[in-house]
């Protein structure tokens, strides 16, 4: 009988065991590995990569919030080889109210302040799944934080034709008052018309001149500018408060491309013109012009600027000698015309 009991409780275990148990260290997020920080103004931004997988390299579906953590030494203490890491938890980041999970793959920061100056900062951060399993650690990011330097002066800017060129005056000081012995670079930002500025500026590396032209712009279009100057600290640049914002509109020097090949027929009581439409990107479309022989002045016939080109004038008399000529218009908000293409005459009998 006690036999067959176990043989029974062997069979019973044996049914409800599916496969090999999974550790769930395994079941846990793998680490962030582009952890990455800079210094701004008054505070260090953290920026990183959410995990897609789990330890063990399978997809996970979302997670559910993530650990910062932080180490702070100050400079007097540096270096400290074999020092251990006394990471302390500083922020713990929940999804935005609207959204249960952090995506997979997507992209994340969080602002670190206030910062004390004189300190190096490490920053470290794990992802954590609904049920609680938390993920390794991510790669080290590395921050020497000490007083940023005051901002540019005199921020200037000349407008061009899709381009704009930048001019400022070099900070002498830091935020706090003390002298500035050098600076490290600058950085260029730029904002259209209710926009706030971006996070990272329009130069991926740092400018070391106190001039810069900004490129591939859309004429007739508004941007703002702002100048931040940055300041070395061992290894790490940090980003000094904003200069005087100015507002440039770039715009082309020069009149818009006159059109090419006008021609005149005359078509059943009216005139029809045609030309080559413009390859000029500014033009927006054309101008027709008449004048009747002995008059010096040609009369506008389009009310407004026609977008193809082509032409139907009908106010024209049999027997009488017209002279047309076409201009091209740019865009808004200048408007402005072209030369006159070359004048033609038709006679309709």
């Amino acid at each position: 009988m006690k036999k067959i009991f176990l043989f029974f409780l062997f069979v019973l275990i044996s049914c409800g065991r599916k496969g090999p148990l999974i550790p769930l260290s395994e079941l846990a997020p793998a680490a962030v590995t582009d952890l990455r920080v800079i210094g701004k103004e008054d505070r260090s931004v953290l920026l990183w990569t959410a995990p897609e997988r789990d330890v063990r390299g399978r997809r996970i579906e979302g997670i559910n919030r993530f650990t910062i953590l932080r180490d702070s030494l100050p400079f007097e203490r540096l270096p400290c080889e074999g020092c251990p890491g006394r990471y302390e938890v500083i922020h713990t980041m929940n999804p935005p109210e609207e959204k249960e999970f952090f995506k997979p793959g997507g992209s994340y920061e969080l602002s670190d302040f206030p910062l004390t100056y004189g300190y190096r900062y490490q920053y470290r951060v794990s992802a954590v799944t609904e049920k609680g399993r938390t993920g390794q650690r991510s790669n080290t990011a590395l921050l020497f934080w000490d007083t940023p330097p005051a901002p540019p002066e005199e921020l200037r800017g000349l407008p061009g034709d899709r381009h704009v060129l930048l001019s400022w005056r070099e900070p002498a000081l830091k935020v706090d008052g003390t002298s500035l012995t050098e600076v490290a670079g600058y950085a260029v930002y730029r904002r259209e018309e209710g926009t706030v500025y971006p996070l990272f500026p329009v130069n991926s590396l740092p400018i070391t001149d106190n001039t810069y032209t900004n490129g591939g712009l859309e004429n007739h279009r508004q941007y703002y500018y702002t100048v931040k100057a940055l300041r070395k600290v061992h290894d790490s640049l940090i980003e000094g408060p904003p200069s005087n914002e100015i507002l440039l509109v770039p715009y082309r020097m020069d009149l818009p491309s006159r059109p090419e090949g006008l021609v005149a027929v005359c078509v059943k009581g009216w005139v029809e013109l045609t030309w080559k439409k413009s390859e000029d990107p500014e033009v927006v479309g054309y101008n027709v012009y008449r004048r009747s022989k002995g008059e010096s002045k040609p009369k506008r016939l389009t009310e407004m600027p026609v977008a193809e080109p082509v032409y139907r004038d009908t106010g024209t008399g049999k027997g009488r000698i017209n002279f047309y000529t076409v201009r091209s218009v740019e865009g808004p908000p200048l408007e402005r015309e072209s030369l006159s293409a070359e004048e033609i005459s038709v006679v309709c009998r």
